[in-house]
């Protein structure tokens, strides 16, 4: 399954966008739910990203985030590290420690509003 922030203009603008492995698409509020993706790999195509990066394109499709399960939750708010993604800043997926985190892989990553997380781990 893949899971990117879309950013085309209408009726789904600034949704998660959901593709499952049949293709099919499906577009979900940020404000009202909390998707927790499992075994993830965070996609990059930097010839796109630094293009946008550079002003020589506007937006086309340069990320995502693979994923093997995701589950839909109503919104709450997730605690971790922030896992950040936006070509106009840098061409890459970066961290909090801004460090270039393409092709990464990430057991879970959860997501806050149109953010993305590293969810804190709480010892028990």
């Amino acid at each position: 399954m893949k899971v990117r922030f879309h950013l085309l203009n209408g009726k789904n603008f600034m949704k998660w966008q959901i593709i499952d492995d049949n293709d099919n698409k499906s577009y979900l509020d940020p404000q009202k739910v909390t998707l927790t993706l499992y075994d993830c790999y965070l996609h990059n195509n930097p010839n796109i990203a630094n293009k946008i990066y550079s002003g020589k394109t506007r937006k086309d499709v340069c990320s995502w985030i693979d994923c093997k399960k995701i589950e839909v939750e109503p919104a709450s708010l997730q605690i971790g590290k922030p896992i950040s993604y936006n070509p106009k800043i840098k061409p890459y997926w970066f961290d909090s420690n801004d460090n270039n985190i393409d092709g990464y892989r990430f057991d879970v990553l959860t997501t806050n509003g149109n953010k993305v997380i590293e969810p804190a781990s709480i010892a028990v």
